[in-house]
């Protein structure tokens, strides 16, 4: 009987310690408030200059090239690139064909210097005891990448290179991130860009 028990005990403990280290990643099917549904429109109030070599134009706190990491911010994205003209979206009315939500991972540079502490510790004598310090080293940062969560809005209007309004929310550790709230957005589109769900 209790070569019973512990067998059972055994074959429950990688259950129990899985069970225990649930994935950090919940879902990320998106938030409902903030997705498109059938009618929803994008207005654009003010024309926006996309300048030659790039296809996004970011807008934050109601302004346009604006972008600060830590604050929801939104941008418009053109399909095609042209690296010798400037682009202009015109004030229009567009259809939202359809929403997405998004996760951008945001790569860490690994190119810095690596961590060099010192500690204090006298029981150990290896062979990098400078006197009464230790020196370790570490160029390693195995946590995760910081991440947005955000949605795309693709449109469909009278110019067929404006491809989708996508719109984030601020930069965090993947158990941080949250998507942006409707107010967010309403609050990075400013007066440029109006969403009627």
């Amino acid at each position: 009987m209790r070569k019973f028990y512990l067998i059972l005990l055994i074959s429950l403990i990688p259950v129990l310690i899985l069970s225990g280290c649930k994935a950090i990643y919940t879902t990320y099917s998106g938030q409902p408030s903030i997705a498109a549904s059938e009618g929803s429109k994008v207005i654009i109030n003010q024309k926006i200059d996309v300048r030659p070599g790039i296809t996004r134009v970011f807008i934050q706190d109601g302004i346009i090239g604006g972008f600060n990491h830590f604050k929801t911010s939104c941008n418009m994205e053109v399909r095609k690139r042209d690296d010798n003209n400037r682009q202009f979206i015109e004030p229009a009315e567009y259809n939202i064909t359809g929403s997405q939500s998004t996760l951008e991972n945001v790569v860490k540079n690994e190119s810095q210097e690596p961590v060099r502490l010192a500690s204090s510790n006298s029981s150990f004598y290896g062979k990098f005891n400078y006197g009464k310090f230790m020196l370790a080293n570490s160029s390693v940062d195995s946590s995760p990448s910081d991440i947005y969560l955000g949605i795309h809005y693709y449109l469909s209007g009278p110019d067929a290179n404006v491809m989708r309004l996508s719109c984030r929310g601020a930069l965090a550790a993947p158990w941080e991130a949250e998507y942006p709230t409707r107010t967010e957005i309403e609050q990075a589109l400013g007066n440029i860009i109006t969403i009627h769900y």
